[in-house]
């Protein structure tokens, strides 16, 4: 025997998969997501620019461009956050689209 409620709410998830609204939250949330990555990259640069482990042996102008390296990435990662925060500030403002939530 066929649930009706669970076919109602599939076809109801369906529908909202496929509108607009939809794939913008998606699309808003994907850009979130790969902003928020970006910063988890910065460990090696760090990782040199300190001398851990086994980049003990790296000469103090290889840790030098290590630092340099690690903030280009936390500024480049600090720009992508924010213009993703604005996304996500613009889409979690907007009203749902007929009304739903």
């Amino acid at each position: 025997m066929t649930d009706i409620s669970a076919i109602y709410t599939r076809s109801k998830h369906t529908a909202l998969r496929a509108s607009p609204e939809y794939l913008k939250r998606t699309e808003v949330a994907r850009d979130v997501e790969r902003a928020a990555q970006s910063i988890g990259s910065v460990g090696i640069p760090l990782g040199q620019w300190t001398a851990r482990g086994d980049w003990a042996t790296f000469s103090e102008e290889s840790r030098a461009l290590a630092g340099t390296r690690a903030l280009e990435m936390v500024d480049t990662a600090l720009a992508e956050l924010t213009t993703a925060r604005a996304l996500l500030t613009a889409a979690v403002a907007a009203p749902p689209a007929g009304g739903a939530g």
